[in-house]
């Protein structure tokens, strides 16, 4: 839960980033970059490895690998748009900066 988190440890403010896809919490020896980087490149590893693209080139079914190529031409494009995402509309605010959390429940106390 949120409630584990010191506002000094939150880098998004922006609640509409506040997904599994996008960093919320600072980390202790990355910077914003150097995970998303990391991230991408490891899921880039994962999607390219030479066993995926064997089974796209030597699938018998045409349909199989006509499947296969719409899925990784479709991945291709979702990273696209995350690189854009993030270079072009990703802000992050300073470590520390943060005294509350961000959006209306943060405000309230919390009840035991």
């Amino acid at each position: 839960p949120l409630k584990n988190f010191r506002p000094s440890e939150i880098i998004q403010s922006d609640l509409d980033k506040w997904s599994y896809r996008n960093q919320v919490v600072a980390t202790p020896y990355l910077t914003p970059f150097e995970l998303f980087l990391g991230v991408k490149l490891t899921e880039a590893l994962h999607h390219l490895r030479p066993k995926a693209w064997k089974r796209i080139i030597f699938a018998k079914d045409k349909r199989y690998r006509q499947i296969m190529i719409f899925s990784m031409w479709a991945g291709i494009k979702v990273v696209i748009a995350e690189v854009i995402e993030y270079a072009f509309r990703t802000d992050f605010v300073q470590r520390g900066s943060l005294k509350h959390l961000p959006g209306p429940e943060a405000h309230l106390p919390v009840l035991k």
